[in-house]
């Protein structure tokens, strides 16, 4: 089978990290959910894998926060962004050297989740910085706090992606799940917001749209034997050739990959 790109989303302990790990080696796997990583290996052959933990910097303040004078006290904390430009230019350079090595066939993105929102920090304190250089304080009323819809690193996510595919590489992107909100009419008459049970992958919302395909993995109770069993299925879309759209829906074999090459086997006939 030929390289492909694709999307594997699931609850936390759903085994996205344990299925991503059996793509072909050598396998470059990004930790950014840090401890993902050594969750999942132990049930996998370490030998040409090499993870390596990006973690998020800690902003000291805003976990201790600060107290503002007057009656009782009021948590505030600060409002600028720091740090994340720098692990985002971080994950990327070693993105690309990998990409550009021939010897890696698979890069984990592990989880998506987080690398979108590192991407989308990383730009607002782009943003924040062009404030200060320009004598702007943190504490101004125009400070800015958060990006504006258009102002969304789409494109630097896009074509992360994209690169992945240009030298020919496996990639698998893990993500988290969230709530789908919703609108309807209140008892008032008025449009309220509220959350539905339906889900969709957390993060970047084009994934599902520039990957190959998208996996959901789940776990169940083998009522004979009482063990925790792995599961994966093709959700949302598939465009691996001998499998196609007609595969959403499709439970694999078992939740690796070469449980994606076994369902594409059998659909060939």
């Amino acid at each position: 089978m030929k390289s492909v790109r694709c999307a594997i989303w699931g609850k936390e302990g759903s085994g996205k990290s344990t299925m991503a790990l059996t793509f072909p080696k050598p396998i470059s796997h990004f930790d950014i959910d840090v401890g993902g990583y050594d969750r999942a290996i132990w049930r996998i052959d370490e030998a040409d894998i090499k993870s390596t933990s990006y973690a998020i910097p800690i902003q000291k303040e805003k976990l201790m926060g600060a107290s503002k004078e007057g009656a009782g006290t009021t948590i505030r904390f600060p409002r600028q962004v720091v740090g994340q430009k720098e692990l985002w230019q971080r994950i990327v350079t070693d993105y690309i050297r990998d990409c550009q090595n021939p010897k890696i066939k698979t890069i984990i993105i592990d989880s998506a989740t987080q690398l979108w929102f590192i991407c989308h920090q990383g730009k607002l304190q782009e943003k924040q910085e062009i404030q200060l250089s320009k004598g702007m304080k943190v504490e101004d009323d125009r400070f800015r706090e958060k990006l504006q819809p258009v102002e969304y690193p789409n494109d630097r996510m896009r074509d992360l992606i994209y690169a992945a595919k240009g030298y020919d590489k496996n990639l698998v992107v893990t993500h988290y799940p969230r709530n789908i909100y919703k609108e309807r009419f209140g008892s008032n008459g008025k449009v309220v917001t509220f959350k539905s049970d339906d889900i969709e992958p957390d993060g970047f919302k084009d994934t599902s749209k520039l990957v190959d395909v998208v996996f959901w993995t789940y776990t169940e109770i083998d009522s004979s034997t009482k063990k925790v069993l792995g599961r994966a299925k093709i959700t949302i879309k598939c465009g691996i050739p001998g499998l196609g759209m007609t595969a959403v829906g499709l439970e694999l074999p078992s939740p690796t990959y070469e449980g994606i090459i076994q369902a594409k086997e059998a659909m060939e006939g």
